[in-house]
């Protein structure tokens, strides 16, 4: 299982240096990079919309991280974002092996197709809109599990992104049969980790991967 760091992971500022100088130090798989375009063209590190707030440059990031080993998972706030982050990645001399998507991604019924061996974890809401509009427990998210399983088969996707919340014992069995592998976030507490760990996981992205570590022993 992996282990991805969440961005502003051990109490540091989200998408900054001292977070991704931290989280890259990690023994972990993964950290998370949240990423946005300027109205000029430039890949900003950021969760929320672009203010006046000074932001990290994506190509200064990737050129920090392109003499490590750590997978970049970069989460998409945006449609239109893939193409430029690959050659960006590229630039800096990072292998698109590196890099998964997860978040906004663009025309995502077809994405696997038009961009083949490009590593993604989908977003069941890419899927199915309106995934996270029903109760975890309720017949509603039973049915919308079986739909993101015929979209991820329709479409060519093998491990989804999901809310750890929303991961019932009925939905849960119900992803495992089709096949589906499960990459779980925001997993903070370690009883929850040991607990998700049971039935095992392609991916737990936390705020607490030092804690997350010692779970996996």
């Amino acid at each position: 299982m992996m282990i991805t760091a969440h961005s502003g992971c051990e109490k540091t500022e989200m998408n900054s240096w001292d977070y991704i100088r931290l989280a890259s130090g990690l023994a972990i798989g993964c950290l998370e990079l949240d990423i946005r375009k300027s109205a000029d063209g430039t890949l900003l590190l950021t969760h929320d919309p672009i203010g006046e707030k000074p932001l990290i440059k994506l190509a200064d990031a990737f050129a920090y991280l392109a003499d490590k080993t750590i997978l970049i998972n970069c989460d998409l706030k945006e449609y239109g974002l893939e193409d430029d982050i690959l050659s960006c990645a590229a630039a800096c001399g990072i292998d698109a092996a590196r890099i998964i998507f997860t978040g906004s991604v663009t025309d995502s019924m077809h994405f696997p197709e038009t961009h083949k061996g490009v590593r993604v974890f989908i977003n069941p809401e890419e899927l199915v809109p309106d995934f996270y509009g029903n109760l975890p427990e309720s017949p509603e998210a039973e049915a919308a599990a079986h739909d993101v399983v015929s979209a991820c088969k329709k479409a060519g996707y093998d491990v989804i992104n999901i809310d750890y919340r929303f991961l019932t014992p009925v939905t849960e069995r119900i992803y495992r049969e089709a096949g589906l592998g499960l990459s779980v976030w925001t997993v903070d507490d370690g009883e929850t980790m040991r607990e998700l760990l049971k039935g095992g996981l392609v991916n737990m992205t936390t705020n607490e991967p030092v804690l997350a570590c010692r779970a996996v022993k």
